[in-house]
């Protein structure tokens, strides 16, 4: 039975898997850097209490690192998958009403914009921080 051009538009037009998950991946991956940069104060601050306990410089774990660059790449991915929807969108001739582009996108964007620049912040910290215990490794912190 042949289909007619009434039936094709009264079909919901459902999204293609990929842009699905495209979709899915702003909110997820600013999840992932906010998730991540509170990861990375805490085991800063467990980092700090080792050390204040110790009353000696000890190594910044790996795990620091690892943290704060994956925030910092989870932040800038999110925002860069969003601009992409965005362009492709306006491409293909849907505007600013077009399914993705809702609130959340927004919010989860602003976001993780802010979350690049906190990210980017407490990464260069961390380098900091590393390079101080580097050169005082294992020499005594506390007076007396």
């Amino acid at each position: 039975m042949a289909e007619t051009t009434s039936d094709a538009q009264e079909r919901p037009q459902y999204l293609p898997r990929r842009r699905r998950t495209a979709i899915l991946s702003v909110p997820l991956l600013t999840a992932a850097a906010v998730t991540c940069f509170v990861a990375t104060l805490v085991v800063s601050t467990q980092h700090v209490h080792h050390q204040s306990a110790a009353c000696r410089y000890i190594a910044v774990p790996w795990t620091h690192f690892a943290l704060s660059y994956g925030a910092l790449a989870a932040a800038v991915l999110a925002v860069t998958v969003h601009i992409v929807l965005l362009r492709s969108a306006r491409r293909r001739g849907s505007g600013p009403t077009a399914p993705w582009h809702g609130s959340l996108s927004t919010m989860c964007v602003v976001v993780a914009s802010l979350m690049i620049a906190l990210s980017a912040t407490v990464t260069v910290m961390t380098h900091t921080d590393a390079a101080e215990t580097a050169a005082n490794l294992g020499k005594p912190m506390c007076e007396g």
